[in-house]
């Protein structure tokens, strides 16, 4: 069946049972509709934590089972052939949609252009692992789906699991591109990231962006952004919550790197525009 179609009957399903409504970051059933989708879908506010997430809900192991096989994003989830392969890596992934140059020099910006242990969480195929392991970092990949992992590990040849049990001591930088909006708990997501991050350490992430001034600049591309593959839209509001008390900066690509040096030399929070398609989550802890 059709995983549109599938999603669409299951949604029915629960919607008539009444089932599946809670917050997945913190379980609250107290919430407001933000926006409506396909009649059975919405988008809600959690009253509790901000979240802004689908429903109804996808349990944790329907999500693993999803991304697994049925999760289909082109270049993100193709296995290239090994000439393919060849020829990305020899261009270094220059031109393509998963270049990460620019993603690249963003984190050289927090980081003072200084190298360590990075975890790329939610690798994918290790298109992503492999530029930042060839920039300097000492990179390990965590990817869900094991034929995406043992691709990335056997044919890209990274360090990448698909156990989180696997991924063992600390980091000084946990960096993710279009990751959290898929998982069944960003808050315990959060909490894993920053218990995995040594002092002075970054956590930059790239997700599609749920703020209302990019609503307000563009509504038709801002509804297309949550669904069946995006069941958490996260923005502004639900991270100035999350991350109260931590020094971080929140901005919609592009991003300068000199706003990036800005905010890590005045050590305290910022925002930037924030009316864009794609969020960048950055904090120092």
């Amino acid at each position: 069946m059709n995983a549109r179609l599938k999603f669409l009957i299951d949604c029915s399903i629960k919607r008539l049972t009444r089932a599946h409504q809670a917050c997945p970051s913190c379980g609250s059933v107290k919430s407001t509709t933000a926006d409506r989708k396909y009649v059975v879908a919405r988008l809600e506010r959690c009253l509790e934590c901000d979240l802004l997430y689908r429903t109804p809900i996808s349990s944790a192991e329907e999500q693993a089972r999803y991304y697994q096989d049925a999760y289909k994003h082109g270049f993100t989830t193709d296995l290239p052939d090994s000439a393919s392969l060849t020829e990305l890596k020899k261009n270094r992934f220059n031109g393509t949609e998963k270049d990460y140059t620019e993603r690249i020099q963003l984190l050289k910006a927090a980081t003072g252009d200084k190298r360590g242990r990075l975890l790329d969480f939610g690798c994918s195929w290790g298109y992503g692992t492999w530029q930042l392991q060839q920039a300097g970092w000492d990179t390990v990949g965590f990817e869900i789906s094991k034929p995406r992992c043992a691709y990335a590990r056997d044919k890209v040849g990274v360090n990448a699991h698909d156990d989180l049990d696997a991924i063992t001591g600390t980091f000084d930088v946990f960096f993710s591109s279009h990751v959290l909006e898929h998982v069944p708990s960003i808050t315990s997501t959060l909490a894993f990231a920053f218990s995995k991050l040594n002092k002075g350490g970054i956590f930059l992430s790239f997700i599609p962006n749920g703020s209302e001034a990019f609503r307000e600049a563009d509504y038709e591309s801002w509804h297309q952004l949550w669904g069946l593959d995006h069941p958490n839209f996260l923005d502004d509001k639900f991270f100035v919550r999350q991350l109260a008390g931590r020094q971080s900066f929140l901005a919609s690509t592009p991003v300068s790197g000199d706003a990036v040096k800005a905010w890590a030399a005045a050590r305290q929070s910022a925002k930037g525009d924030l009316r864009g398609s794609e969020l960048v989550v950055l904090v120092k802890v």
